[in-house]
């Protein structure tokens, strides 16, 4: 009797697990379509005519992802390019990110694009500075960055950041009021030389296969019913 009671607590708990991780997943799936929505409204407007606010790189609560598309202008910090190991098209190589002192004095980070490393070794092949001494204006998407529990630390001593942290890229930088989102430019314009890296158009955009994980997770909860039911409810289950 009570290995029967075990046995239809675990196929309970199991099968509660399952649907659980594809409830879970479809939630993700909204979520992140919310979000394409949001860069899609974005994206569809003229950057040019909103200039962008210390208001907008505020992060919203986890429910109500924000993004912004403008102009900002400032001042970009010499020798503080912070370096993001990142992939694109199967090649290893790194985002740029540098500080940019806004009128409000606030920090603004701006990711200006992919360089590719050194074959064989962790360095960048090549990194375009920013235009410094001078105000600039760049156009760009002010957007949160997600993270998760598999996101490695950063190690602000040999110059890789895989969280953002304000408070770490304070620290590390030496500047105060460093805004919790991430402008992603697209344009620095009336630079004289290569100000940007490689930018690509979907680099804002979240990978969403959640609709895909809730359909495994959804059929493993069917082959978990259908191989243990039977055997559970049956008189022939040998305990």
């Amino acid at each position: 009797m009570m290995k029967k009671i075990i046995s239809g607590l675990v196929f309970f708990a199991g099968l509660f697990t399952l649907c659980g991780l594809s409830y879970w997943q479809v939630q993700r799936a909204e979520w992140k379509d919310d979000i394409i929505r949001k860069l899609n409204h974005e994206y569809a407007k003229n950057a040019y005519a909103y200039k962008l606010t210390p208001e907008d790189f505020m992060a919203a609560d986890p429910d109500n992802f924000k993004v912004r598309r403008g102009v900002v202008q400032g001042r970009f910090l010499k020798g503080n390019t912070l370096l993001w190991p990142s992939l694109l098209n199967g090649n290893y190589g790194y985002q740029m990110m540098d500080p940019l002192v806004l009128e409000s004095g606030h920090i603004a980070m701006v990711n200006r694009g992919w360089i590719p490393r050194k074959s064989d070794e962790d360095k960048p092949k090549l990194i375009y500075p920013p235009p410094i001494n001078r105000d600039v204006m760049v156009v760009g998407l002010a957007r949160q960055i997600e993270t998760n529990y598999f996101t490695l630390d950063n190690d602000a001593r040999a110059n890789r950041w895989r969280k953002f942290n304000p408070q770490e890229i304070a620290e590390a930088i030496g500047m105060e009021r460093v805004l919790p989102s991430v402008l992603f430019a697209e344009l620095i314009p009336n630079t004289r030389y290569k100000a940007l890296g490689t930018l690509t158009s979907d680099q804002n955009y979240p990978r969403n296969k959640h609709s895909q994980y809730a359909l495994f997770w959804f059929i493993m909860a069917g082959l978990w019913i259908v191989i243990l039911g039977p055997k559970l409810f049956t008189r022939n289950f040998n305990y």
